[in-house]
């Protein structure tokens, strides 16, 4: 027979089951009262939270800025908190983008009287129509005329600047603008008190076709910038021996575009050189303008890369091996170069785990993963120590918020324990299933993604591309038509890894034109540039190492460089 319960000690024990029920179901700390507040809209109860530090304060903060019932002098300073908190925590989660956050709070500053406030928030917001505005009403003057020129407002900026005032402003802006012979005047003016005036002069006489005397004017601006317009310059006019002298003492793009043109010309030994003494370590070098942009990517690994593959070429086996010693990041790996990283110590263990840690615990158990990932991000930013900061990220990268966290262990002592943060095994499950189905290494999978999004589901592009593996929406459907399917959605992880995965090989099964130890490189390159332009890349110059030389664009050879760089380090990790 079973078990009877007489009919009060049943009913005493539902309600024991019940009160313990509740109680494992409560919030921790203030989080209670917050929820309770919000629910019963409590704004006296919102305020005193708000008064307290912690994320709980910052909620409340926000939902005090956001009540239509309130002042914008009781308003304001609350939409300020949460901005600045915004700002700091630099957050990729929707509903965490500071620039809503500057939007809310700059006209209730300004509405509010708090006119410093409300001038820094609208410069926040530069060069949107409304922050013009409100710089406008609230400034004037240079101060004006630089947060313009600082925030890319230049149109703004000509509307507002008078005839004959701050002309290394106006100057500037109108390049920017493209209205090149406007310019002319006006850096002609500034460069009777300042030499820098003659770099704008140059470029902008030589944007409206009056070529060489912009190169004479540049050439009176003796800085490695204007030598290296001088080089481009006599490039386009056939003139390679006075284009490579220029370009050799200009940046390291034009000594770049130097070794390019001498090994056009066959001389790959002077090439081989240059491309060595380019892949040395270098100091930056000022560009003497700060208002026009002066091309100085380092080229330092590209270099050192090139120099091993025509050291190679030509047989000596010194400069290969000087070459090979230089070689580093993604592209060493081509040369079958193992990773060898420098290592920091491991941080000291903690001796107790930070208090926000079991907090979040129990926030998240409670379905508030938004106020989990706050409050652990707000700790992150009062963490007193490496050690603390590691605890925070690996709680924040547990609850799903990789990006802004792998750029944060970026800037920790890079031990192993950090490395693993920064390049985490995201998504185990879905990375290893589709890689395992499609023939792929989850270390390659999990470099690509890590590459393209930092395993952010909701990243966007500026050219339009979604989601973990970001796909523009013609090559998502040419994979769903792959897959003999309707198109998902880009924003779902799975889907993403799994369409990723299927292009990833289909790509790799298109490269038969270069060698087996070339498929997979070629397949990066073309997860990226596609398939159609690194065939004809390489057909063009002949093989895979002169396609990464010359092709037309740099970014499918930085790609393909990160992304095996990711690669070794996944490998070398797991």
């Amino acid at each position: 027979m079973g078990l009877r319960l007489k009919p009060m000690r049943w009913g005493l024990l539902l309600l024991m089951l019940l009160a313990l029920g509740c109680r494992g179901q409560q919030l921790p700390g203030p989080y209670q009262q917050l929820e309770r507040a919000l629910q019963q809209q409590d704004v006296l109860t919102l305020a005193s939270l708000a008064a307290e530090p912690g994320f709980a304060g910052l909620v409340a903060a926000r939902a005090l800025a956001a009540d239509p019932t309130l002042s914008a002098l009781e308003r304001a300073p609350h939409a300020l908190a949460w901005a600045h908190f915004l700002e700091q925590s630099r957050s990729f989660e929707p509903g965490f983008d500071p620039r809503g956050a500057w939007a809310q709070a700059a006209p209730l500053l300004e509405a509010a009287g708090m006119r410093t406030e409300a001038i820094e928030a609208y410069t926040r917001l530069l060069p949107a129509p409304e922050a013009v505005s409100g710089l406008r009403r609230l400034t004037s003057g240079d101060d004006l005329y630089q947060r313009l020129y600082a925030g890319r407002a230049y149109a703004p900026l000509l509307a507002v600047l008078p005839d004959g005032v701050r002309p290394d402003l106006k100057a500037p802006a109108l390049y920017r603008l493209g209205r090149y012979r406007e310019a002319i005047p006006v850096y002609r003016e500034w460069a009777k008190t300042d030499p820098r005036g003659l770099y704008g002069l140059g470029w902008s006489l030589y944007l409206s076709n009056q070529q060489e005397l912009g190169i004479q004017t540049l050439a009176r601006y003796d800085l490695r910038e204007s030598r290296f317009a001088q080089g481009a310059w006599l490039q386009s006019q056939g003139q390679i021996p006075q284009a490579i002298a220029a370009y050799r003492e200009s940046t390291p793009e034009g000594q770049w575009r130097a070794a390019g043109l001498l090994e056009q010309e066959g001389r790959l030994r002077e090439a081989l050189l240059t491309y060595l003494q380019l892949a040395q370590p270098q100091a930056a070098s000022p560009t003497g303008s700060n208002h026009l942009p002066s091309p100085e990517p380092t080229f330092r690994d590209d270099a050192a890369y090139r120099a091993w593959v025509l050291a190679r070429q030509i047989g000596d086996g010194e400069l290969e091996r000087q070459a090979y010693t230089l070689l580093r990041g993604g592209l060493a790996a081509l040369a079958g170069k193992p990773l060898e990283p420098k290592l920091a110590p491991e941080l000291p263990p903690l001796p107790q785990e930070p208090p926000a840690i079991p907090i979040a615990h129990t926030l998240a158990q409670q379905g508030k993963a938004e106020w989990a990932r706050g409050e652990l991000r707000y700790a992150l930013l009062q963490a007193p120590d490496p050690a603390s900061k590691l605890a925070l990220i690996r709680e924040l990268q547990a609850l799903g918020a990789y990006r802004e966290t792998i750029n944060q262990a970026e800037e920790l002592p890079q031990s192993r324990a950090v490395l693993e943060a920064i390049y985490p095994q995201a998504y185990a499950a879905w990375v290893e299933k589709y890689a395992q189905a499609n023939g792929l290494e989850p270390p390659l999978l999990w470099a690509l993604i890590w590459q393209e999004s930092h395993f952010d589901p909701q990243a966007v592009s500026r050219t339009g591309a979604q989601g973990l593996m970001q796909f523009t929406r013609p090559t998502w459907e040419d994979v769903a038509r792959m897959l003999g399917e309707t198109p998902g959605d880009r924003f779902d992880p799975e889907t993403s890894i799994r369409y990723g995965a299927r292009y990833l090989r289909w790509l790799h099964d298109r490269c038969t034109f270069l060698s087996e130890a070339e498929r997979w490189p070629c397949a990066i390159l073309a997860y990226n540039g596609g398939i159609g332009y690194v065939r004809r890349g390489v057909a063009a110059s002949g093989s895979l190492q002169g396609f990464l030389r010359f092709q037309e664009r740099e970014e499918p050879r930085e790609f393909l460089s990160s992304v095996l760089e990711a690669y070794a380090y996944y490998r070398y990790l797991y």
